[in-house]
């Protein structure tokens, strides 16, 4: 479902959601949770079909933003890019930095 590009860059690859499931939010879920166990990750990347407007329309409901680059496939094939920069995960992992880092010191500075 994903794979690692840099550090702290992400793709999301693939979702499929059976068609007796689709329009029931499991994909918006499905998303949420990925981001939600991968709280490290500040930025994320995916590649989509241009014509699939239901699958634009779930990435920007996510808060995926579409950006300038399209990758033609074939003569009738094209994937456009989204990108989320997910500065919640970089605002958690400071705080957790920061407490650990006083939190080490406080011991420290008892020993």
């Amino acid at each position: 479902m994903v794979n690692q590009l840099e550090e702290y860059k992400w793709k999301l690859r693939i979702i499929f959601i059976a068609p007796e499931f689709q329009g029931k939010g499991i994909a918006q879920k499905a998303i949420r949770l990925m981001e939600d166990i991968h709280l490290d990750i500040t930025e994320w990347v995916l590649e989509t079909p241009h014509d699939l407007f239901v699958n634009h329309h779930i990435y920007e409901k996510a808060g995926y933003i579409r950006t300038n680059e399209i990758t033609p496939v074939n003569e009738k094939l094209a994937l456009v890019h989204y990108r989320k920069r997910d500065y919640r995960s970089a605002y958690i992992m400071n705080h957790v930095q920061r407490t650990l880092s006083s939190k080490s010191l406080m011991i420290l500075l008892i020993q």
